[in-house]
């Protein structure tokens, strides 16, 4: 952080969470926090390693509640790293937060996501569970390094029905008396051109619609 890091990545101690010591992972994630400072930390909780989803659900609110501005499933080398189930766990728990707090957290699946067409399913998950807003880049990404490699298969032709978008918003500003300009909910902004390959376009363009984005045309 001294040296200019904006970004700072944590492991989480998974004895804490077996042994249900929750204000000892609470104290190890505050103290995390105030390390890093201005920095924007991702709390990587290891959800393979922490046997139920009950635990992950408990997890994700603590590191929540201790500071986190991310949530991360794994660092993407545990033998179970990404999964759906875990995913919908660690959603339900940042809405739950959002709700009684109006803190956004973000959320990063990492680690075996390989292919487009999986990555979409995370993308339709995401949209139903917290909305367009936590469409956007500052809540949400994939920790998968060959999920590039598959999209670039796509672009290159390898794989039919390459969908292009028109997308990309930001979220407006409101001003509210006694407190300033506020970030809303609603979407703008210029729109630029985004891609996916996909076989079953037909939700992914409703995902992209409701994100305020338009379909440029198909090749």
């Amino acid at each position: 952080v001294a040296a200019g890091a904006s970004e700072i990545d944590i492991v989480i101690s998974r004895r804490h969470v077996l042994t249900g010591n929750w204000q000892a992972l609470y104290d190890e994630m505050a103290e995390f926090r105030a390390a890093c400072g201005p920095a924007h930390v991702k709390a990587i909780l290891a959800t393979g390693e922490l046997g139920t989803l009950r635990n992950v659900a408990r997890a994700s609110l603590v590191a929540m509640m201790a500071g986190a501005d991310f949530i991360k499933t794994s660092t993407g080398k545990e033998s179970v790293n990404a999964t759906l189930p875990v995913s919908l766990v660690m959603m339900r728990a940042i809405r739950d937060y959002h709700d009684r707090t109006g803190f956004r957290v973000g959320y990063k699946p990492a680690g075996g996501i390989s292919k487009a067409k999986d990555a979409l399913s995370y993308l339709m998950l995401l949209r139903d569970e917290l909305g367009p807003r936590w469409l956007m880049p500052d809540l949400f990404r994939f920790g998968a390094s060959s999920l590039l490699g598959d999209i670039e298969r796509q672009l290159d032709g390898v794989a039919p029905k390459l969908q292009v978008f028109v997308s990309r918003l930001r979220p407006s500003r409101v001003f509210v008396p006694d407190d300033g300009w506020k970030e809303s909910d609603v979407l703008e902004g210029r729109r630029v051109f985004a891609f996916a390959g996909i076989g079953r376009p037909g939700g992914f363009e409703a995902t992209l619609g409701d994100a305020g984005a338009e379909i440029a045309g198909t090749r």
